[in-house]
């Protein structure tokens, strides 16, 4: 979801509100994976505002696009003839469907995973630490739907002693009264990743958390421990 609604939102500034390139120069771009002479069209998508910043035009957008696929699922019916419900649980969706997808306007490579989740930034773009992804999300509404994965990464140092557990209580605190009702956390020194990677039988009890669920760092393919450790290690 987040991929695809930062993917329409750089197509609507770089294309038609900013015109600073063509869609066939976009096309030709995204077709090329972004090599070569199209490295630059790649710089321009990536420093096009994304979700997860507490900027209103993206975030907004991504509200837009949930809205659309909630009103377009809820036109059916379900067995007892009332209406269909989304649920947005992606678990390790975003995986396999990157896998099979091309580059993507937002600055995505072809073939590598989209956002987390389902309402998870994507890695690296939140750039103005976790209460301006907080704000970010609770802009969308997620009624009505059934389910949805939010996740977060802190540096262990966040939680170090009283007063960063109270504020990271306090983020929560904030998401839920402004409308959020699922978050969830890695707390893990990127350092330990990287290791736990070269050298996988130091770290055999290395436990993270991947999308809607919890696993050894170590038994994870390289795409998943790669998608972990490029996550934004915020530090309150």
């Amino acid at each position: 979801m987040i991929t695809a609604a930062n993917s329409l939102f750089a197509v609507k500034k770089l294309v038609y509100d900013d015109k600073v390139i063509t869609m066939k120069e976009l096309k030709d771009a995204l077709a090329a994976d972004f090599e070569g002479e199209h490295a630059r069209i790649r710089k321009l998508a990536q420093d096009v505002p994304k979700y997860g910043n507490d900027i209103d035009e993206p975030d907004l957008f991504v509200n837009d696009h949930f809205r659309k696929i909630s009103d377009s699922v809820m036109t059916n019916k379900n067995p007892f003839a009332g209406p269909l419900y989304p649920g947005y649980l992606g678990i390790t969706a975003h995986y396999y469907h990157g896998i099979a997808c091309g580059a993507t306007p937002d600055g995505r490579k072809a073939r590598t995973p989209f956002a987390d989740g389902s309402f998870s930034t994507y890695p690296g773009t939140d750039k103005r630490g976790p209460t301006a992804v907080i704000k970010s999300a609770t802009k969308t509404n997620l009624f009505p739907c059934t389910s949805n994965l939010f996740n977060l990464k802190f540096h262990p140092s966040a939680l170090k002693d009283d007063d960063g557990i109270r504020k990271v209580w306090d983020l929560v605190k904030v998401y839920s009264r402004r409308g959020g009702y699922h978050i969830q956390f890695n707390v893990v020194d990127q350092n330990v990743l990287l290791e736990a990677r070269e050298r996988p039988r130091e770290h055999k009890d290395l436990l993270v958390r991947v999308a809607g669920f919890s696993a050894y760092f170590v038994d994870l393919a390289p795409l998943m421990q790669d998608e972990i450790i490029a996550g934004t290690e915020h530090i309150l």
